[in-house]
């Protein structure tokens, strides 16, 4: 499969189904605020892996990701009309632990740096681009 087009449908899938957890189409209490971030189709397109978080811990995740699962159906069944392919991909719901884990190093990063860094660097980057437009205008 052509390697653009693939990324397209991913881009389509993870669309189509944050919209229908959005919008309300889905009835299901157990799913509450879920952030679908990427999903990975097979090259055959049988099969989509779907990648998603959400602000919950421990048995309240497992019960989050079985939710998804048993609506599987009602997710292809959306993502069946909206990008009109021939075979629709199975989908399965992954927990995106690298999301989180990638947040978790942002805040140690942030934790980091100087308060006064971000004031500085703004003060020198101010002074910088006086003097460019001081040396321009002397030319």
């Amino acid at each position: 499969m052509n390697e653009t087009r693939k990324r397209k449908i991913e881009s389509e899938i993870v669309k189509s189904i944050a919209r229908a957890i959005v919008s309300g189409k889905l009835k299901d209490p157990r799913i509450g605020i879920v952030s679908v971030h990427r999903a990975d189709l097979a090259n055959d397109m049988t099969g989509v892996k779907v990648w998603v978080t959400s602000y919950v811990e421990g048995k309240e995740k497992r019960v989050l990701l079985n939710a998804l699962r048993n609506a599987r159906g009602f997710f292809q069944r959306i993502i069946g009309k909206e990008l009109q392919i021939r075979l629709t991909p199975r989908i399965l719901f992954l927990w995106d632990e690298n999301y989180i884990e990638s947040l978790r190093v942002n805040e140690l990063i942030d934790r980091s740096k100087p308060k006064d860094y971000s004031k500085e660097s703004e003060t020198k980057l101010d002074s910088e681009s006086e003097n460019e437009t001081d040396s321009d205008t002397e030319e």
